[in-house]
């Protein structure tokens, strides 16, 4: 890949799951960072012209020269430093040779992922809208093999948040069994040059499941909720302040989020659609209601207006979807 971050700017929480090296273009100081809580780990150089090589052993990486602390696969990174960062980055896949932690790579290869599409259809085919994205969503189950199930839907925002769906008119989130089942669907040919309606946003992510709602599929709500935090927020205390919302509110029936994980078809005419369409949000956050009562009541709950308050000086960006969810079940 060929990985640019601005001074100032963040990569954020990602996992390594094979061996890698990188070669430095542009040089700057870096930081890790905790996947979990935002926090710095270290800092180091990465000068113009160096070639680092870092190795998985169980869930941490290490340099290879022992240079820089051993640190956990899952781990944010920041440009510290005051000029552009540019790297190509190479990863080792496992071979037949057994060179390398084939474990790590397998357990990636079968972890569950989930696609959140947007589009933008005009005013005179959104009638007909969920229907064309149903018969999509079809293509792509019966490609899986019955290994990925969608929910779609038309924008359904309370009053309070129309303008926060930025004009996107329909949404549809694809559940596959396994990152190898996304990529081999995705990159089918016939799956992308099919559509009609060429999704607005993409986003991938592997769910963080907090709470699992009893009735989840169609007539359920999705509230769904893109973020993109300043650099210096408390992305961990922020997110741990979201899941605790379940606890607090009984509406919410259910719920899940996840950093972005763009990049899975790698192939095929859908790639670079797939790998820029995130809009720039670095999370997603998915609640489940059972009626959009239900989903009226969590945005006065005082716990959600109290939140809020924490909340909205620490991003960025955002913004809000929601929908009443229709399947081909």
């Amino acid at each position: 890949w060929d990985f640019v971050l601005p001074a100032g700017e963040r990569l954020p929480p990602h996992e390594h799951m094979y061996d890698y090296r990188f070669t430095v273009i542009e040089g700057s100081r870096l930081a890790a960072t905790s996947a979990e809580t935002g926090e710095e780990l270290f800092q180091f150089d990465a000068p113009t012209g160096a070639t680092m090589a870092f190795v998985r052993k169980e869930d941490l990486m290490y340099d290879v020269t022992g240079a820089i602390p051993a640190f956990d696969s899952t781990h944010g990174v920041k440009n510290v430093g005051n000029t552009t960062y540019r790297e190509i980055i190479f990863e080792t896949k496992p071979c037949e040779t057994g060179i390398g932690d084939g474990r790590s790579a397998q357990r990636y290869d079968s972890e569950r992922v989930r696609r959140v599409q947007l589009y933008e259809f005009q005013e005179e085919k959104q009638s007909g809208a969920v229907q064309i994205l149903l018969n999509h969503a079809k293509i792509i189950e019966n490609r899986a093999s019955g290994r990925a199930a969608s929910l779609v839907g038309s924008c359904a925002n309370a009053a309070v948040e129309k303008k926060l769906a930025k004009e996107k008119t329909h949404a549809m989130v694809i559940d596959f069994e396994s990152v190898i089942q996304m990529r081999e669907t995705m990159e089918d040919i016939q799956v992308v040059s099919d559509l009609s309606a060429i999704p607005s946003l993409v986003f991938d992510f592997h769910p963080n499941l907090v709470k699992i709602a009893k009735r989840s599929g169609a007539g359920s709500l999705k509230h769904v909720v893109f973020i993109k935090f300043k650099t210096e927020s408390p992305v961990g205390d922020l997110i741990a302040g979201y899941m605790d919302l379940t606890n607090q509110i009984d509406q919410m029936k259910g719920f899940e989020w996840g950093p972005f994980a763009n990049g899975f078809n790698t192939k095929g005419p859908g790639r670079d659609i797939e790998a820029k369409a995130r809009g720039g949000f670095e999370y997603v956050f998915i609640t489940t209601f059972d009626t959009p009562a239900d989903r009226d009541a969590y945005l006065v709950h005082s716990a959600h207006e109290k939140y809020v308050e924490q909340l909205a000086p620490n991003m960025d960006d955002f913004m809000v979807m929601d929908f009443v969810a229709f399947s081909n079940e």
